[in-house]
């Protein structure tokens, strides 16, 4: 039905005590939201996720120190 990135606002909607839903700017609430969407029986088309990424990062990934993840 959809995909929820793994995403820093779930830790951070964590700690506030506050579902990431809730937020308007988070891309983990608009996932939420767009898969809720989708279960109300709307077309709603699924975003690519990807990943905006420096050197040192894509560096890290390659050498098996970083994971790869999914972001808006």
């Amino acid at each position: 039905i959809g995909i929820v990135p793994d995403h820093e606002d779930v830790i951070i909607s964590a700690n506030r005590g506050v579902p990431a839903v809730f937020d308007d700017e988070s891309v983990v609430g608009d996932a939420f939201h767009r898969i809720a969407q989708r279960v109300l029986g709307e077309e709603i088309p699924i975003p690519t996720f990807e990943e905006e990424q420096g050197f040192w990062e894509g560096f890290k990934r390659w050498m098996g120190f970083s994971p790869a993840q999914e972001v808006i």
